[in-house]
């Protein structure tokens, strides 16, 4: 036999191996379907949240190590029946997954009321708005005072919004102005 025989039968043979190696971590050339599985949960609503030992330390602390199992089919080391891995401590817990998420746009929180006192952008916006409708002739610098309160409540008056307090700019408000402006 030459040198490149041996060594090509070397190559396959190992190739062999591993792929046989593979398909058996995989569970493809089993045998046969009266061993245990696991199915996958029908909703996917719990999931585990243990760390399952990785062999780097004992496993059982405080008594003797427990012996290998023997499975149904005479395997050392292999899982035996249901009743055998119940009986097996875990410290497996699960919990309820997150919601699934839809595609669905999210409603918005509702924008805060705003009244005298409110300063910053949001006031900013509305006094552009109010200025819009040509019921707000001051200078626009974010600050709800006197003079928005009264252009809010005269707005309210005019279109005759409810439902807010006189001069506040609530939900009712705010909806009837944004349908009949741009945003500025």
């Amino acid at each position: 036999m030459s040198r490149r025989t041996v060594v090509l039968g070397s190559a396959v043979a190992a190739v062999a191996l591993s792929v046989g190696t593979v398909l058996l971590g995989a569970g493809l050339l089993s045998g046969g379907h009266d061993q245990d599985q696991t199915l996958p949960l029908p909703d996917d609503r719990l999931k585990p949240t243990a760390v399952l030992p990785t062999g780097d330390g004992p496993l059982f602390t405080g008594g003797p190590a427990p012996s290998p199992r023997t499975s149904s089919r005479g395997e050392r080391g292999a899982s035996a029946s249901s009743a055998d891995a119940s009986s097996t401590p875990r410290s497996v817990a699960a919990r309820p997954a997150d919601p699934p998420t839809s595609d669905a746009p999210r409603t918005p929180a509702p924008a805060p009321v705003l009244s005298r006192g409110d300063d910053g952008a949001e006031v900013l916006e509305l006094q552009l708005r109010l200025k819009q409708e040509q019921t707000y002739a001051p200078k626009a610098d974010g600050v709800y005072d006197t003079d928005v309160q009264s252009a809010v409540a005269r707005y309210q008056r005019i279109h005759n919004v409810s439902g807010d307090p006189t001069g506040a700019y609530g939900q009712n408000t705010r909806g009837v102005l944004e349908s009949r402006t741009t945003e500025p």
